[in-house]
């Protein structure tokens, strides 16, 4: 009486964990590549929102915003979301997403609003900085500051 095999021996179940992990070596970087690409376009979408808003704001009051409150409270309809919005100032403790957000003046003449990674090589990679001009910079150093002529145009 000749028995069948029945089930894997330790060498094929061998073979196939070495290849699960040769593909999760390979998928695992890119997804977090990934991740960070659309954390940095959000963050250029939200700093053009902003920039656009401001540009706006001051079409029509002949001034620029003095904070980043004055697009939204007491306008009807709000110059920005509240999603938008709830992501500055840039001491707030859930950024959005993996950016923080800040915005100044420039005297009278103009603004400025930067974006930084809240974990830097984790959220993102590279700060960004948009002024009343819509130029948007970057950099891609810790502490950079990519204000012109500093940062890298993005066009």
């Amino acid at each position: 009486m000749i028995k069948e095999k029945i089930g894997f021996t330790l060498i094929e179940i061998m073979i196939v964990v070495g290849v699960v992990l040769i593909l999760a070596t390979v998928a695992i970087p890119n997804m977090m590549r990934s991740k960070i690409v659309g954390n940095e376009t959000s963050a250029i979408a939200t700093l053009k929102v902003v920039t656009n808003a401001c540009n706006l704001y001051a079409m029509n009051n002949s001034i620029y915003p003095t904070n980043i409150d004055n697009l939204v409270t007491n306008q009807n309809p709000a110059y920005i979301s509240n999603d938008v919005y709830q992501a500055f100032p840039f001491t707030s403790i859930l950024p959005k997403d993996g950016y923080r957000f800040n915005y100044g003046l420039t005297g009278t003449t103009g603004f400025w609003v930067r974006a930084q990674p809240f974990r830097y090589r984790v959220s993102g990679i590279r700060s960004f900085y948009c002024n009343e001009s819509g130029l948007l910079t970057y950099c891609e150093t810790q502490n950079c500051n990519p204000t012109p002529p500093g940062g890298t145009p993005i066009y």
